[in-house]
């Protein structure tokens, strides 16, 4: 149960996350010390007394084999009962207490057999208590923890109420993962980890559907020259692909260590958003901003010009990073010219972080969608949002403007919740 749950682990905290693995380890070979010591207690079991030879006992004290079923079978009918006519009452007793001895050798084995087995069942017992304790406490205090910082506990209402999503499949993207807008083409171009591409109208209608190696997790558009940089987390890579030629340019490897500042706590996890603001001043004509999922759920913004040589991408790109604590399952970021400010999808709390480019977090409001993995903003203003479990894309209709009529300044709590947790820990990026 504990393995079929991942979400389990994800609710542990990083350090603790080695111990929990050795008390898994350690259940695991108690219970397969259970199952070897259950199959011990069933094994049947021959006992073999040591009787002395008839010579030194007197033949009446000596058993002559009549209730054992090596020594029954070593005998055709006639000559079994012939055995019994001839026995005496001496040679009866020695049968009996021999057997009884024997039998008492066998019990003792089983005994001890039944002991470990029941010594490794309270074992199992207390270990599963132990876990299933100690993974319910992380995982209702991280919901608890939560819904305090969103307001959830103390009643504080969200943000925005979007309509009713209208919803797309049969895209030809098995498990959408992205999508965004190309101004260009009037398109959106949605990702699969199938390793897919399609190309839609504004209407949900699939204009073509591509092909790109790779388990792709996010896409962007690079406005200067209308070309896609995907994201690829698997290989953990930014890959450059042209649109109108249907085909892929080049690619960059991330540095994830030195992109984040520090090693990651948890190395599965990867970045899974990417979003492309233009900026005349910054090489390329932008800043492209990456998410990190979790252990940090960071947002790191870099400077990458398409005509970059490929290699990888190291810290001499980085231009700001912000770690957003209080957020987990960071999957997607997307640039709003209109409002000048940063939308991130946080998964595991079904909200839309709204963000300025500074780092500071403005407030969030709750989105729909099942796993949440990719957001988008067309030019109409409508939030689209890739589903990957539902494998759909929702189209919010006039999501934009929902976010406009529930703008807010930024707050000044006491304990910082929520403004601060997106204070900066790197450098600024101009304007």
């Amino acid at each position: 149960i504990m393995a079929s749950q991942t979400d389990v682990f994800d609710a542990i905290p990083a350090a603790w996350r080695p111990l929990m693995g050795a008390v898994i380890i350690i259940y695991a070979l108690i219970a397969l010390y259970f199952v070897i010591q259950a199959i011990e207690s069933l094994r049947p079991r021959k006992a073999q007394p040591q009787v002395r030879y008839a010579s030194e006992t007197g033949l009446e004290d000596f058993p002559v084999g009549l209730r054992f079923y090596e020594d029954i079978l070593g005998r055709d009918v006639e000559a079994y009962r012939r055995a019994w006519r001839e026995l005496r009452i001496g040679q009866l007793n020695a049968e009996l207490s021999v057997q009884a001895h024997a039998l008492a050798q066998i019990n003792k084995a089983k005994y001890n057999a039944l002991r470990r087995l029941y010594f490794g069942l309270q074992l199992m017992t207390v270990m599963a208590v132990l876990l299933l304790a100690v993974g319910s406490f992380f995982v209702l205090s991280g919901k608890a923890r939560r819904l305090d910082i969103r307001g959830g506990l103390l009643g504080r209402p969200r943000g925005a109420t979007f309509s009713a999503p209208q919803r797309f499949a049969q895209l030809g993207v098995a498990e959408p993962s992205g999508v965004a807008f190309h101004a260009r083409s009037g398109h959106l171009f949605a990702i699969g980890d199938d390793g897919k591409i399609a190309e839609l109208d504004t209407a949900g209608k699939v204009v073509r559907s591509l092909a790109l190696p790779g388990n792709l997790e996010d896409v962007a558009v690079h406005a200067p020259s209308g070309n896609l940089v995907v994201l690829s987390e698997l290989n953990s890579e930014l890959i450059l692909y042209d649109p109108s030629a249907h085909r892929e340019i080049k690619r960059w490897r991330l540095d994830k260590p030195a992109l984040l500042g520090r090693s990651s706590a948890d190395p599965n996890q990867g970045f899974e958003g990417l979003a492309f603001r233009p900026d005349p001043s910054q090489p390329g004509g932008g800043v492209f901003y990456l998410t990190h999922q979790r252990t940090p759920a960071e947002v790191v913004a870099i400077a990458l010009d398409p005509n970059r040589p490929a290699g990888p991408l190291g810290g001499d790109v980085v231009r700001g990073r912000w770690e957003l604590s209080g957020y987990e399952d960071l999957t997607a970021i997307t640039y709003v010219p209109e409002l000048d400010r940063l939308l991130v999808l946080s998964d595991a709390q079904d909200v839309l972080i709204v963000m300025r480019t500074d780092g500071t977090v403005e407030r969030d409001v709750t989105v729909p969608g099942k796993q949440q993995e990719g957001v988008g903003v067309d030019a109409e203003g409508n939030i689209w949002i890739a589903d990957d479990k539902d494998k759909a894309v929702l189209k919010l209709e006039g999501g934009l403007d929902t976010l406009r009529q529930q703008a807010e300044p930024p707050a000044q709590p006491a304990g910082g919740r929520p403004q601060d947790q997106g204070r900066g820990t790197g450098l600024r990026i101009p304007g």
